[in-house]
């Protein structure tokens, strides 16, 4: 299901359209400084430009919220397990569970986490359970590890310590499988990435020379321009986003 309300806050903002329409009319500008018959161009050319634009920088614009949501995701998970280790250090010495959480505040995207956990208790009145579970998080592990401490807080467990480096083992695992698992796939995006930066503009232009005296097929300049300046770059762009966007 599409989050419109994420798509308005994030992607389709004034400040994106805005410099969408700037961008536009500098290509529209260099466009018609290369070509050098300006009425050749027709309504449909100019629209079919736009549309084609238009789809580009939202894309673009999409890919680099979704990097940068993923790379706030991917320092809370590296987080993750030092902050269960040092809780369960904190909860061996006989440390209360509220005050091995103050220890964990600092200035780490965890700790302001846990800071405001801890605000709902000392200021609004909440109960440490609640307060985990009034935080919402869109991180999974992270939210299994307010889980695992909101049950160490329902059932009393006397082995906490050991059920925290427990799960801080498990979520090391999982990330290590991740990351194997982006290696896999990273080698074909790197495959693919090869291919379409050096080779097929080789092939097109072999192509485009065979084709020309034997095949009688027809290319403007403009084209030829646009074809290996503009969209293999392109192509290259968001196959490189696409890596990046899968990083574990």
């Amino acid at each position: 299901m599409i989050d419109y309300i994420f798509l308005k806050k994030e992607i389709f903002t004034r400040k994106n359209f805005l410099l969408f329409i700037i961008l536009y009319l500098i290509i529209l500008i260099i466009f018609l400084l290369i070509d050098s018959v300006v009425i050749s161009l027709s309504y449909s050319y100019l629209f079919n430009l736009f549309i084609m634009f238009f789809f580009m920088f939202f894309f673009i614009i999409f890919f680099k919220y979704k990097i940068k949501l993923q790379n706030h995701q991917r320092q809370i998970n590296k987080e993750i397990p030092f902050f269960l280790n040092n809780l369960a250090n904190d909860l061996d010495k006989n440390i209360s569970l509220k005050i091995a959480l103050e220890n964990r505040v600092d200035s780490s995207l965890i700790g302001q986490i846990i800071k405001k956990v801890l605000y709902k208790v000392n200021v609004l009145g909440y109960s440490l359970s609640e307060s985990f579970i009034s935080v919402g998080v869109e991180n999974s592990d992270l939210k299994r590890v307010f889980y695992q401490i909101e049950d160490v807080l329902s059932t009393g467990s006397l082995n906490k310590s050991e059920s925290l480096r427990t799960l801080s083992s498990s979520i090391i695992e999982k990330q290590n499988y991740l990351i194997k698992n982006y290696s896999t796939k990273l080698s074909l995006l790197s495959l693919i990435y090869i291919v379409v930066s050096a080779i097929v503009p080789a092939l097109f232009l072999m192509f485009l020379l065979v084709g020309s005296n034997f095949l009688e097929l027809s290319f403007t300049p403009l084209s030829v321009i646009f074809i290996i300046v503009i969209l293999f770059p392109i192509i290259d762009m968001f196959i490189f986003l696409t890596m990046k966007a899968n990083l574990p």
